[in-house]
């Protein structure tokens, strides 16, 4: 069990905005057995010392790090707790890092683009209520009414502390209070069901001489050859608007593959890289292949939320 478990659980080290789906798998938040706890700790251990790579940090002192700041996460629960408590210690050992770690419900849901909660995409506040970053299609949230802004501060009368307070079993119910725009309270309860987390890219054309390209998210479910078909559209028009609003940030590569549209083939751009990279390009340097996408003429306008933690959103003025 321990074993099984231990593997299930994702060390991501990519590029992952701090807006999360609000979401479980059924079960709602399990149990966290110590055995697994100290599987995973080891787990991330072996990860961090062997692929992380900064410039001028040293990974080593991971150890010595954790033991002064082990009390706190092994006296954790459930599973989305421990996650919470390993990804603070990441965070505050990594600084700007972008090492996650997710629970196996989220790696799950994540993959399989279904999971079970009320449908929103939500940022966490520091008093652990929760700001509403986007609305799902054909879900709870979307039927009560939920807009992007609201916020959180209650589920089932108990002041909220983080996610974890909105997870549950598929069927069950949630009294959630909202303050909309700083208004009264609005107090819903909606009930837990499956639904799809996929966001569709769409280009709208806002004037017959103006496009809006709008790309959700550079996790796992973006689709390339569809961003290529809208670019492949977009180059019809004399105007173009990039919308990365509520755009979550994810993987490095998806950024670069978009950026490939908007920018000459030898723009000089960063990228994600860990240990065995650099030590790759260190035995073997090698030229880069041109892209043979073209990039767009004039200026481009984009839109975007603010989210200092991911390179994949830091792009988001391109070119003006």
């Amino acid at each position: 069990m321990m074993k099984s478990m231990s593997r299930r659980w994702v060390l991501f080290l990519s590029a992952l905005c701090l807006a999360v789906p609000a979401m479980a798998q059924n079960g709602g938040d399990p149990p966290m057995e110590s055995a697994t706890k100290e599987a995973v700790l080891s787990a991330i251990a072996r990860v961090v010392k062997s692929n992380a790579f900064v410039p001028g940090k040293d990974f080593s002192g991971w150890d010595a790090f954790l033991e002064q700041r082990k009390t706190a996460i092994t006296e954790t629960k459930t599973q989305s707790e421990f996650a919470r408590a390993v990804n603070e210690e990441l965070s505050e050992f990594f600084k700007a890092s972008h090492i996650v770690l997710v629970t196996p419900q989220a790696a799950k849901a994540r993959i399989e683009r279904r999971t079970v909660g009320i449908g929103i995409l939500v940022q966490a506040e520091e008093d652990g209520s929760l700001t509403v970053v986007s609305v799902f299609d054909d879900t709870p949230a979307k039927e009560i009414g939920l807009q992007p802004g609201d916020r959180i501060v209650e589920a089932d009368g108990k002041k909220l502390e983080g996610v974890p307070s909105l997870l549950g079993e598929e069927g069950s119910t949630v009294t959630i209070k909202v303050l909309v725009g700083g208004k009264d309270p609005k107090t819903h309860t909606v009930t837990r069901r499956k639904y799809n987390n996929t966001r569709i890219d769409t280009l709208t054309w806002v004037r017959d001489d103006t496009a809006l390209l709008k790309v959700h998210t550079f996790d796992i479910s973006y689709d390339r050859k569809k961003i290529d078909a809208l670019m492949e559209e977009a180059g019809k028009a004399k105007n173009l608007i990039l919308d990365l609003r509520s755009n979550g940030g994810g993987v490095v590569l998806n950024m670069l593959h978009l950026l490939g549209h908007f920018l000459p083939a030898d723009t000089k751009i960063g990228t994600f890289i860990n240990k065995s990279m650099v030590n790759r390009f260190v035995d073997e340097p090698r030229a880069i292949r041109p892209t043979s996408k073209r990039s767009l003429p004039g200026p481009i306008p984009a839109f975007s939320n603010p989210c200092p933690s991911s390179p994949a959103r830091s792009k988001a003025t391109l070119r003006s």
